[in-house]
């Protein structure tokens, strides 16, 4: 049963990723895919990163290093969730095309000047590399080294070409050179914004980036897996968590108890998200009881919508815990700053 569901897990991950592959290259190509302006703390790309390969490296029994050159003060404006698909891709990549050997991370920053900052994600392995007649197709769509390589190694062929266009949006670079040791190493820079000064909401930030504990959050959410799985990723941030199943009983239970934030799903039977969200709108402001969006549509005009109403901000199924945490993070500081 154990390894039944393993596979099913790896069937409907490999699922998720080539879905959310095609929605985000069909975003990009139609111009409808936005960049959040996010005050974020790079320091924490490296840990994050840790905390995701490690298992898997050592399920393969490679090696796995994450070097930090990044002051933990350093606070930059740019989209994280966007830099974080950058950085996973990569890492994905790599683990994926290692048998043996390494595959070392290294996250540095560099300061161009008083409010610019260039991050600089470099990911060398020891894997199978790549052939050199190959290099100039590494970054179109559906592109892997050969046949032989879907057939042994999975994949949608989409990755890179993905992190080319998230670069790129970035106004950064991606640089592929053969490891000298055998393997591949990618490099990508990253120019973004830096926070002239300490300010409150970073200081704020600062004290508790590494924890969520103590907020009291509403989950509006019809489905029961989907409930739970938020309810675990919270609590294990120390998050108090109450669940609803629907607007209406989410309005409810907000005329009961004081909540720091609400995650609301768009879609559900006798009050939508968008209609509870309109009605809590009607009883708090912005600031006094922030509303995310938790929902699959995040096109362009959808987000629009969404600011319209009244959310927050809005996270997109499916998603991973890093990016509720973050997602998470950032509103509730915002409202108590």
């Amino acid at each position: 049963v154990s390894q039944y569901l393993k596979n099913a897990n790896a069937a409907a991950n490999m699922l998720k990723g080539l879905i959310n592959n095609v929605l985000d290259l069909s975003k990009i190509e139609a111009g409808q895919l936005s960049l959040e302006a996010i005050d974020f703390y790079p320091y924490e790309l490296a840990t994050q990163l840790n905390d995701l390969f490690i298992h898997q490296a050592e399920d393969k029994h490679i090696q796995f290093d994450v070097t930090n050159h990044v002051p933990s003060s350093l606070c930059l404006n740019a989209d994280p969730l966007r830099i974080m698909q950058i950085a996973i891709n990569l890492c994905s990549n790599a683990i994926k095309f290692t048998h043996k050997g390494y595959v070392k991370v290294d996250v540095d920053t560099i300061l161009k000047h008083s409010e610019e900052c260039e991050l600089r994600l470099t990911v060398l392995d020891s894997g199978v590399g790549i052939e050199p007649s190959k290099v100039e197709y590494l970054f179109e769509h559906f592109t892997q080294a050969d046949a032989a390589t879907t057939r042994e190694y999975g994949g949608t062929g989409l990755g890179l070409s993905i992190v080319k266009q998230l670069v790129n949006l970035m106004s950064g670079s991606i640089r592929y050179a053969k490891n000298a040791q055998g393997g591949s190493c990618f490099t990508v820079v990253l120019p973004l914004a830096k926070k002239p000064q300490q300010t409150a909401l970073e200081t704020t930030i600062d004290k508790r980036a590494k924890s969520l504990t103590g907020l009291s959050v509403l989950v509006v959410e019809d489905n029961i897996i989907n409930q739970e799985i938020l309810k675990t990723m919270l609590v294990k941030e120390g998050v108090s968590v109450a669940l609803a199943s629907n607007g209406r009983v989410g309005l409810e239970k907000l005329q009961k108890q004081a909540f720091d934030m609400v995650l609301m799903d768009i879609q559900m039977p006798v009050m939508d998200g968008i209609t509870a969200t309109k009605e809590i709108r009607a009883r708090y402001t912005k600031d006094a009881l922030p509303v995310i969006a938790i929902t699959a549509n995040v096109m362009h005009s959808d987000i629009e919508n969404y600011k319209q109403v009244g959310f927050n901000g809005y996270l997109s199924k499916p998603y991973e815990k890093t990016q509720l945490r973050e997602v998470v993070l950032q509103h509730s500081v915002t409202s108590k700053g």
